[in-house]
């Protein structure tokens, strides 16, 4: 039975903590309405849908043409934009973590519209935070949204397959050359993992750099392949114009 909450975007009549149904409506829709690279959901303008590569419907934004991640694909539940974007800052600041289950479980839609996607995917793995991070907010939210998406996918979350060994800091003011160097030995996989498909989670994905190279540690450790999972995605006009993401 599911009690009757406020929406956490317009304040009237939801159930469960989730968005009211015109909120839920408006936040799928601008989700679905972006043209987005088929590998790392960045965000492309009519005039940017090319380069186009593996095949005819896949369209790939520059980036990931010339230069693929090592993870296969993205699945995004959420723009981080507003309103949006005022949810994880309720989430990461305030220790709303009611808000993480509302984002895994926003996530978990998001994954079953693409079912040949979930069909291969065995566990599910959060981006692990630093042990500062940790500190001053007291949980991992990654890893909060992958505890929820996990249980509603009815997949193991496996938080021990991957380790954070530099501490590193905080990157929303870092553009994406620095992203990519504070980032590029941040991660390492639990040595011999099985051969089995991951879906990586993440709270927001900007430039995917964390992503990336979180999925190769995973990948060097031994998965046969990582597919990233994000509760939403920074729009492209605001991380490719503006540090301040």
């Amino acid at each position: 039975m599911q009690f009757t909450t406020p929406c956490p975007l317009c304040g009237l009549a939801a159930r469960g903590g989730d968005f009211c149904r015109a909120c839920l409506g408006e936040v799928t829709a601008a989700r679905r309405a972006c043209l987005t690279c088929a590998i790392c959901a960045d965000e492309l303008p009519s005039a940017l849908a090319a380069p186009r590569s593996l095949s005819s419907s896949r369209i790939l934004c520059e980036g990931c043409a010339k230069n693929p991640p090592a993870f296969e694909s993205s699945i995004v539940a959420m723009r981080y934009a507003f309103p949006t974007d005022a949810l994880m800052h309720e989430l990461k600041k305030r220790m709303q973590l009611h808000l993480a289950a509302l984002m895994g479980r926003m996530l978990a839609g998001a994954i079953r519209e693409e079912p040949h996607t979930l069909a291969k995917l065995a566990c599910i793995v959060p981006i692990p935070s630093s042990d500062v991070s940790i500190r001053r907010r007291g949980f991992n939210p990654p890893g909060e949204i992958a505890r929820v998406l996990a249980k509603a996918l009815g997949l193991p979350c496996q938080v021990s397959w991957l380790r954070r060994t530099q501490a590193g800091g905080v990157q929303k003011h870092l553009d994406q050359q620095a992203r990519r160097l504070a980032t590029e030995h941040a991660y390492e996989s639990r040595p011999n993992l099985p051969a089995v498909w991951i879906g990586l989670v993440d709270d927001v994905m900007t430039t995917g750099s964390t992503m990336h190279f979180a999925a190769l540690a995973l990948r060097r450790g031994g998965a046969a392949g990582v597919v990233a999972l994000s509760a939403m995605r920074t729009p492209r006009l605001v991380w490719h114009n503006t540090q301040h993401v």
